[in-house]
This record gives C-alpha cells, sequence and structure tokens, in this order.
C-alpha cells in the first residue's frame, strides 16, 4: 500500500482493519457458503476456506479472515459482509463483521511496520497502522495475507457457471 492509496475499513471482532481499496472488487452481503470437503487447514487445523460462493456467475473461494488471524469464529450477523478482491489474478471473498467506509489516509498519521513490529502467528500481514482520533486502524498486506490462505486450486480456474458445461 503507498501512502497515497485510500483503504476499505473494516471491523473483525471488535479491531478496526484496512486493505487498499485499488485490490477491492466488491462488497457483498454475506450469503449462505456452499462447503468445500476436506478444504485446505492451517497447521493449527483451522480452515480457513469458509466455502464457495457464486458472484454473478462466477464461483469464487470465500475464505475466514477470522481464521487467518487466529480469532474465534462467531455467526455471521446483519453487517456481516464478502469483500470480493482480487490479488495475483484471482478473485477470492473475504469475510469481514462490518465494512465501515472508504478512507483517504492523512500521511503523518500512517506509520509503517517495521519487521521487528510483526512477530509471529500471521502478524507479517500487517503492513501499516493509520491513528485516527478515535483509535487505531491495522493496514493489511493482501498478497501476504492470502499467500497465508492456502487457496491454490480454488481461484477462478474453478470456473464460471456459464462455461461450466454442466
Amino acid at each position: 500500500m503507498t501512502q497515497a492509496s485510500s483503504f476499505v475499513a473494516f471491523t473483525i471482532a471488535g479491531t478496526r482493519y484496512g486493505i487498499d481499496v485499488g485490490g477491492l472488487t466488491e462488497v457483498v452481503n454475506m450469503v449462505a457458503l456452499t462447503p468445500v470437503p476436506e478444504s485446505p487447514a492451517r497447521a493449527s487445523g483451522r480452515k480457513t476456506v469458509a466455502g464457495l460462493v457464486n458472484v454473478r456467475g462466477r464461483v469464487l473461494p470465500v475464505i475466514s479472515l477470522r481464521a487467518l488471524l487466529s480469532l474465534p469464529e462467531t455467526a455471521p450477523t446483519l453487517a456481516t459482509r464478502i469483500l470480493i478482491v482480487r490479488s495475483r489474478s484471482e478473485s477470492v471473498g473475504l469475510i469481514v463483521d462490518a465494512v465501515q467506509g472508504v478512507l483517504a489516509p492523512e500521511p503523518e498519521r500512517l506509520t509503517r511496520v517495521q519487521p521487528r513490529v510483526a512477530g509471529e502467528g500471521g502478524s507479517d500481514v500487517l503492513s501499516a497502522i493509520y491513528q485516527e482520533p478515535d483509535g487505531m486502524v491495522l493496514l493489511l498486506d493482501m498478497e501476504a495475507l492470502l499467500g497465508h490462505a492456502d487457496i491454490v486450486g480454488f481461484g477462478e480456474s474453478a470456473g464460471t457457471l456459464a462455461g461450466s458445461g454442466s
């Protein structure tokens, strides 16, 4: 994320996070997901791929950010959203508790995270901290985040409904 980039802010377990808006395709309401048998699990045994969703004829994997960030899972609420993001050449969905909107950071309030701050357990996905008067927003590195998701084989190569022939 560059200092001039805007980011979409969202909450997970009461903590505010953000990702670069450049990778965001759309935000959709939470829907029932199609479970994926034997989907990849992290070393902790927690599945990161929560299921599959059909978004305008495209079948996409949906990742639990709670699982990726080692947070306890909760039932979806009316505020739960799926962020459709594009990283590398794949689109995936990310489950978040609520979306707060798009913010244009003031450079003097943006602090890059030093490697010594990024510790173990997936915190290497943290790229910067944005300080607001009412608290902090932890900015996530999308490439690093999805690198922890074990979504190989779930990308758009899984096909589209329109061209699948089944």
